[in-house]
């Protein structure tokens, strides 16, 4: 089992703010971080875990890498037959919920 987790980040402008939460994230046990960078607004990270995390543990690696969280979404799987399937659901916010459920269809 495993859980994939989408994060709102406001204010990331860049390949290096890019590798600040990467670096922070990854130090919490993430993987495969990949960021949708939107520097005129909201970016979108999105990242693997071997299991959910806590907000308040997610707002602080987000917060030492110099940013916030503004939204998050995560979505419990587990792996048949080479392939995801949902195992379990939750979010602050919705339309991020959405984007990632997607990525399951």
């Amino acid at each position: 089992m495993g859980t994939r987790t989408a994060l709102n980040v406001p204010g990331m402008t860049c390949g290096h703010c890019v590798k600040h939460v990467t670096t922070e994230l990854e130090n919490i046990g993430g993987h495969n971080v990949s960021v949708d960078l939107r520097p005129e607004g909201t970016s979108t990270v999105y990242f693997d875990s071997e299991t959910e995390f806590p907000h308040e543990t997610l707002a602080a690696a987000i917060d030492e890498a110099g940013y916030e969280i503004t939204g998050t979404a995560f979505v419990n799987y587990v792996r048949e037959d080479d392939r995801l399937v949902k195992d379990g659901l939750g979010a602050t916010d919705n339309e991020l919920l959405e984007v990632l459920l997607k990525q399951f269809s």
